[in-house]
């Protein structure tokens, strides 16, 4: 990240992952308990069903200074670095949903773009903490959704990713060979919702 070669990654233990069905499932990542509780109790709502598994994980990203003045916590906190960028260092989680159905995962980007993607300080109507650029993704192909790329390290039972453009892969691959030639890096695409490819492109929406 010092060397703007990522926009940041996150770390994961696979002995927590949820082995669902990838054509029936969506990952969705956030750091606050309380939205999970509450966008879980959305869709039950909304009458979506799907199978729940909670992932640890730990993250560092380019905070946006569009993003407001953060909350800084014990484990959530935002510093700067070397290059003037200020990256968030985070205790996170993924939840990992498998639905009923290839019509109720089809539905679940309606329900995120109306009450859990924030558009406006002001905004109200959404859940706790919602995100200017929620994270979620699919491993198969979605309507709507935007190709890129994760790019993957794996040592034992645990993993780093870090999702980039599919057309910058190749350069990031390149760049973390070159910090560590003895890296296997695993380069693979997937579909995610369109405000998360928009900060990948440098956007705050």
């Amino acid at each position: 990240m010092k060397k703007n070669l990522i926009t940041g990654y996150n770390l994961k233990d696979s002995r927590f992952d949820a082995n669902f069905d990838p054509k029936q499932s969506l990952t969705y990542g956030h750091s606050d308990i309380k939205h999970a509780i509450q966008l879980i109790g959305l869709l039950r709502s909304e009458n979506i069903q799907a199978k729940v598994q909670l992932e640890p994980k730990t993250s560092a990203f380019i905070y946006l200074k569009e993003w407001g003045e953060p909350t800084q916590t014990e484990d959530y906190q935002v510093v700067q670095i070397e290059n003037g960028n200020f990256i968030a260092y985070a205790k996170e989680y993924d939840i990992e949903f498998e639905f009923d159905s290839a019509e109720q995962k089809n539905k679940f980007q309606q329900i995120i773009l109306q009450y859990a993607k924030k558009n406006s300080n002001d905004q109200t109507g959404l859940i706790y903490s919602s995100w200017w650029q929620p994270l979620y993704y699919s491993l198969s192909e979605l309507k709507d959704y935007k190709v890129i790329a994760n790019n993957k390290v794996s040592k034992g039972h645990y993993y780093a990713q870090s999702f980039s453009l599919s057309d910058k892969s190749e350069e990031v691959v390149a760049g973390l060979k070159k910090i560590n030639p003895g890296l296997n890096v695993d380069s693979y695409k997937f579909w995610v919702d369109e405000p998360f490819y928009n900060y990948l492109l440098g956007d705050f929406k």
